[in-house]
This record gives structure tokens, C-alpha cells and sequence, in this order.
């Protein structure tokens, strides 16, 4: 047993090392499942009614981790005790405490009160190691009768657990909820970093007895149990509190299976999310709100329904909307985050503010997901990379993404299954870069962008047309909604029932620039994806817009944006011909599109995109580079060749390489005598194995190199 415990430590402190302060779940120890109930409120403690709780802050005389941590110096109490609990309580509790959370989330339905105490072991630490004294249930018993001395068990024995969601406010002489806070704990015990239970195993119930055997500690979980168990509490609050209500919500939701999935906040959050903020979904099941439910199967004819939709957090209005053609409960939520509460993290970006949209397919909590306003894609794996957090597996995916997959994609905050499993840990590749989903432990690519939420600018439609799309089964019957205005951080929208077409055009999706060289100029060339909406592609129009940016005029501002065409509304693709110095230069030129449907209604403007070009240069070859440059190539990534421009300014011996990931040089693409001008290398990569490369041009004194993407 003490092996399969150390074991499983040595495998949690891995996993924790993947997660950082502000995004990850710090306490995953509820193995296992526990069925989905339709059953409100709390499953094994109550989620109404007052509540008490003890917290014993508990450490050892030879504990010598960062022992001077302001947070917890060695020897005191740690500096935030006094503030994680109020012992009476007040509509006005003590911000930022676990009564002021409780107070918010609950609209004060479930009053969270308690009494903290600090402890030190009667002896060492090696002391209990050395007498095999190492178990959990050993610790927890040993500080828990420690307190004894401090404590008035009675105080906290208030509520009776009858069966699973029942529960009677009356004393029944079992403690209701002690949470055990160590400092620091040696390894060798074997403990986990968290755990919703007093014991090592927490399906295994051992009792023992305080105040001379009248009052009795349940170590389990599940129906009886007394407590919980964190560790590290030398790392402060933001670990301690999200612990104690993160391990709270396990009493009221059950195992694992209930964690929020990647980038879902959630008062049980799971594995990189942004906060544990709670979800319309949770507060609903603790019977802390109703939903304003639509069905659109209770709709004879198109309906356009008008409704007002305040701050979620502060009001707990939510709605929720039937997916056509889905399960029984199946439903997108509509919440309103407007940042208002210090709890209210549903995007790590802090001025993400608006509608955010769940996707409910199940009724349990790991069934609610994030349909982001930012939209769902195809992705590949142009290549893997070593994974930097252990062994297995060897290599980590790159995602790059690809094109629009409104209804099956899928977005930044879900985690992209991949042939290799679905790893906890991913990689992006986003304009070439490779952002790591939990470098340092900080999974930030799960936790928002800034543009998950719907609004009046950023995405203001979800319909079947846009992206993400509410048409998920091509069913007959089509819904969506609209954002139309905003007043006092409260949006006024129209849900559509049956009727989506009368919606603003989506967002345009997927810009995207390139080179493009006919007739021997170098144009932008600006793509982007087909839109849906009939009376976009009979009958609307698209229109592109352009500002540019002088890069020898100080500030360097970008100009006022100019419509520069007007083409058809089924066009997918522009060339710029007024640009003809594309790809080189230290001037810039960006686009964005907006689309007009036969209704004389407008989208919201795409995303823009941009790149560099030369003001000065009205045409190729007229006048000599000002500077050394050497440009990305294109296309990237390629197969098997690409093209590589570079502008010298001087006369100059020049020399362009190609080497691996390794430093070995793979190919000599220039050698030799160059005068001023601008110039073109292809690079054939036909006998080269998929990988970054890199290039570097030499010229002169001049040195520059950059990557690229051989992808087959």
C-alpha cells in the first residue's frame, strides 16, 4: 500500500508541475465517476442553509521547505489565516473570502461560516517517517486531535447527510466539514496535493473520535465523510482557496467526471481553465437559479423573441436554448460576464467582458463546454516536438490551424484530440510561433484569447451560417441569436427561432494574406472563407478596407481605413494591385472585410491581417533597397519547395543557407557576388524529411536567419 501511494504521489507532483497559479486544477484525487443525477442541489453535503467549517493549519518543527515564505513563515500561523473564513456571518463578509464567494455565488442561499485554528505536530516529521507512521489518516487524526484542545467539535456537528441530496439541519455527532491546510508535507507520506477526504483512500471510511469520544471524524468520502485534506499551503491563498472550493464542490457534485473540461470555468473547474468562477450550469444544479429555458420545438411558425440579458454573476439570469436535433439535455447557455465581481474570471484576458456561450450535450459537468465566439477550425500536425515534461509520450503535437469547421471543429479552449491521445499537454502553432499549451506550467491556450466572447464588435451572430454554427445535426429546424445593443453592461438580443435568416450576416472567417507575383509586380493577395448566407452570396456584397502604415513618418500610426472594394457577396479572394512591393519593405499594409446582405444588414468586421511592403517602391527594381532584408519565405509551410526574397543594399558577397534543427547544414542556396537589388532564391526540400528549418543570409557584415516549414 505505502509503495502504490508513493507511487501515486510521484505521478500527481509530475502532473503538478504542469499547472500554474491562475489557470490549472490544483486537486484532481476523486478517481472515478459518479452518476448524473436530475436531482438540485448538494449530492453529500448541503448547498443551502448555514454551513460551518473548521480549518486546521497544521505544520512540523523540522519543516525546512521556504521557510521564510511571507505567505506561511515557518513557526507562525500562515499570514492568511483569519481572513479565508468569517465566523459570523454578514450580507457585507470579508472580501475575496471563501463566506464573501459562497455569499455571491449563492445569492447568500448557502451560508458559509467557520472558525480557523493553527496547530503544530507533536513531533517531527523524520519522527513519523522513521516509525512507519505515514499515512494520511495518520496525519489528518494526529493534528485533528491536536486542535482538540482549541476546539469545540459541537460547534461544528450541525447537519444530518439522511441520503444522496437530502440532508437535515440537525446535529447528528459526526463533524460536518474540517479542512486540513499542511504547510508542507515530506513525500515519503505519500500525500496528494489535494483531496476531497481525511483519508489515503477517500472510498474508505476509518472513523476516530474527538472531545473524549462524543463527536466523531468520517475520513471517506461520499454520504459520511468530515473534511479535507490540501497541502503546499505555503504557496498562499490563490492555492488554498481555490483547493477549498474546488474540493467543497466534489461534496456537492461528486467524482471527477464532474470537473469542467479545458477552458470551461467552473466552481469545480478541471485541468486548464481560466478561474473557478461558476457556470450557469453548476449554480442551476446547486438550485442556486433557474434558467430562462427556449425550446424551439414548442415554436408552430418563426418567432423572434426580444429578450435583456444582465451580468450573470451578480443577477444569476441565464438562458438556455434547446439544440435542435440534440440529446435530452443538450442546450447552448447564454451568460453575461461583465467583470463585475472579483470572482468573475471567464477569460483570462481582463477586458473580455460579454455574452459567453456554453455547449451542454450531457447533464454532468464535464459535459459543458466553451463554444467560442472566436469559432471552430480544422487543425493539423505539420510536425511534433520532445516533450519537455517527461517521457511518455516522447514527442508532443504542433497544432496549426487550418480551415473553418463550424460545427464539428474545434476552438482554442478545447483540447485537439490527436492520434496520439488526446495529451493533457498540446502545442499551437499560431503565425509561425509555437505557443505551448502548459510551458512553465501555464496553460494559457486554454484559458482564453479575448475573443471568446459575443458582443457588438468582436462576433455578434451565432447562427447556423457563422462560426461556431448552432446548426450542429442539420436539422430542420435552424436557431440562433443576435446581439444588438448594449446598455449598462446589460445586452439586448434577438433569439431566433426557426427564423435565423433575419440575422445580421456572420462574421467573415479565415483572412488570410499571401504574395501574389503575376506580371511581375508583388501584390497582397487577401483570402478568406465562402460565406453561407444566401442573401449574402445573391445578392450582398463584400467590402474590403485597407490602412497602411508609413514607417518613415513619425508616430508611426496606421492611416484611417479606406474601402478599397466592393465585389460580390460569394467572392472569396482580392487582389490588391494598388500594393505592388508586397513582402518586403519596413512599411505595412493591413485588410478587413465586412459583408452586406440583400436586407441592407452588415456583419461585424473579420480579423484583420497584415503585411510588410515598401511605400517607396511604386514597382519592382525601380529603386534600390535602403537596407539589408531578408523575408520570410512562401509559401510556409511548403512541399516541397518555397521561394525566399532578400533585398541588399550595397554590393556584396552573399551567402544563403539552410541548416536543421540539429545545426547541420542541409543546403547552400546563394554563394557568391551580388550587387544592389532585390533577389529570389527557391529552396527544394524534395529529399528533406518534414521539420523546422532554418536560413540564413550573410552579406557583408550583415547576418539575419529565420524558420521554416517543410511539411509533407
Amino acid at each position: 500500500m505505502r509503495s502504490i501511494l508513493l507511487m501515486l504521489f510521484l505521478i500527481f507532483t509530475f502532473c503538478m508541475q504542469l499547472i500554474s497559479s491562475s489557470q490549472a486544477e490544483q486537486f484532481c484525487s476523486m478517481q472515478g465517476t459518479s452518476a448524473a443525477s436530475a436531482q438540485l442541489g448538494g449530492r453529500y453535503k448541503p448547498a443551502s442553509g448555514t454551513f460551518k467549517i473548521l480549518v486546521i493549519y497544521a505544520q512540523f518543527t523540522d519543516d525546512n521547505t521556504d521557510i521564510n515564505n511571507s505567505n506561511w513563515i515557518k513557526g507562525q500561523a500562515p499570514a492568511y489565516m483569519n481572513g479565508t473564513l468569517d465566523e459570523t456571518w454578514s450580507s457585507t463578509p470579508t472580501s475575496g473570502s471563501l463566506t464573501d464567494f459562497f455569499n455571491q455565488m449563492s445569492f447568500s442561499q448557502f451560508k458559509v461560516i467557520g472558525k480557523e485554528v493553527s496547530i503544530t505536530m507533536p513531533q517531527t516529521m523524520q519522527y513519523y517517517i522513521d516509525h512507519g507512521i505515514t499515512k494520511m489518516y495518520d496525519m489528518n487524526k494526529i493534528a485533528i486531535q491536536t486542535a482538540d484542545a482549541q476546539v469545540n467539535y459541537a460547534e461544528f456537528d450541525n447537519w444530518r447527510y439522511d441520503s444522496v441530496y437530502h440532508h437535515t439541519n440537525i446535529a447528528d455527532n459526526n463533524v460536518d466539514m474540517i479542512y486540513v491546510v499542511w504547510r508542507n508535507m515530506n513525500p515519503s507520506i505519500g500525500l496528494w496535493s489535494g483531496i476531497g477526504a481525511l483519508n489515503d483512500w477517500p472510498y474508505t471510511n476509518i472513523p476516530f473520535s474527538v472531545e473524549g469520544g462524543t463527536r466523531n471524524i468520517q475520513t471517506g468520502f461520499e454520504g459520511y465523510g468530515s473534511g479535507v485534506t490540501i497541502i503546499n499551503g505555503y504557496y498562499g491563498t490563490w492555492w488554498v482557496y481555490r483547493g477549498m472550493q474546488h474540493e467543497l464542490a466534489h461534496w456537492f457534485f461528486g467524482r471527477n467526471d464532474h470537473h469542467t473540461p479545458s477552458g470551461t470555468w467552473g466552481i469545480l473547474e478541471g485541468w486548464g481553465t481560466p478561474s473557478d468562477c461558476i457556470n450557469a450550469y453548476e449554480r442551476y444544479k446547486l438550485g442556486w437559479m433557474n434558467f430562462n429555458t427556449i425550446d424551439p420545438s414548442s415554436y408552430a411558425n418563426p418567432t423572434t423573441i426580444n429578450i435583456t440579458l444582465p451580468d450573470f454573476i451578480t443577477t444569476g439570469v441565464a438562458y438556455r436554448i434547446k439544440v435542435p436535433g440534440g440529446g435530452a439535455d443538450e442546450y447552448f447557455i447564454l451568460e453575461n460576464h461583465q467583470r463585475i465581481s472579483q470572482f468573475d474570471v471567464p477569460d483570462n484576458n481582463s477586458n473580455a467582458a460579454g455574452i459567453f456561450v456554453l455547449h451542454q450535450t450531457a447533464d454532468i459537468g464535464n459535459a459543458v463546454r466553451v463554444a467560442s465566439a472566436e469559432g471552430k477550425f480544422n487543425w493539423s500536425v505539420p510536425y511534433t516536438l520532445p516533450n519537455i515534461y517527461g517521457s511518455s509520450p516522447a514527442m508532443l503535437p504542433v497544432f496549426q490551424r487550418g480551415t473553418v469547421n463550424r460545427a464539428s471543429g474545434y476552438c482554442r479552449r478545447e483540447r485537439i484530440p490527436w492520434y496520439g491521445g488526446n495529451d493533457v499537454i498540446v502545442y499551437e502553432l499560431i503565425n509561425g510561433s509555437v505557443v505551448k499549451a502548459g510551458e512553465n506550467g501555464n496553460p494559457t491556450v486554454f484559458t482564453g484569447t479575448g475573443k471568446d466572447q459575443f458582443d457588438l464588435s468582436n462576433n455578434n451572430v451565432f447562427t447556423p451560417a457563422s462560426n461556431p454554427s448552432t446548426d450542429i445535426y442539420n436539422n430542420a429546424t435552424k436557431v440562433g441569436f443576435e446581439v444588438t445593443g448594449i446598455s449598462n453592461g446589460v445586452y439586448t438580443l434577438n433569439i431566433h427561432v426557426k427564423n435565423p435568416e433575419s440575422a445580421s450576416p456572420s462574421k467573415p472567417q479565415n483572412p488570410k494574406l499571401e504574395v501574389y507575383s503575376g506580371g511581375g509586380d508583388y501584390n497582397p493577395k487577401l483570402t478568406w472563407a465562402a460565406m453561407l448566407e444566401q442573401d449574402v452570396t445573391n445578392g450582398g456584397n463584400i467590402y474590403v478596407e485597407r490602412s497602411r502604415k508609413n514607417m518613415n513618418v513619425y508616430p508611426y500610426n496606421w492611416s484611417a481605413w479606406q474601402t478599397i472594394a466592393t465585389l460580390s457577396g460569394a467572392s472569396t479572394e482580392y487582389i490588391d494591385q494598388g500594393i505592388t512591393t508586397a513582402g518586403m519593405g519596413n512599411d505595412s499594409v493591413k485588410y478587413r472585410i465586412r459583408a452586406r446582405d440583400s436586407q441592407n444588414k452588415y456583419s461585424v468586421y473579420s480579423e484583420e491581417v497584415k503585411m510588410r511592403y515598401d511605400r517607396n517602391l511604386l514597382k519592382r527594381g525601380l529603386a534600390e533597397p535602403k537596407e539589408y532584408l531578408l523575408s520570410q519565405n512562401y509559401p510556409n509551410p511548403f512541399n516541397p519547395s518555397t521561394a525566399i526574397k532578400y533585398e541588399i543594399p550595397e554590393d556584396a558577397s552573399v551567402v544563403i543557407k539552410v541548416y536543421n534543427l540539429l545545426g547541420k547544414e542541409v543546403a547552400t542556396l546563394v554563394n557568391g557576388f551580388k550587387t544592389a537589388g532585390y533577389y529570389e532564391a527557391t529552396f527544394d526540400a524534395g529529399s528533406l524529411s518534414s521539420g523546422i528549418y532554418i536560413y540564413r543570409l550573410t552579406a557583408g557584415k550583415y547576418s539575419e536567419i529565420r524558420k521554416m516549414t517543410l511539411m509533407k
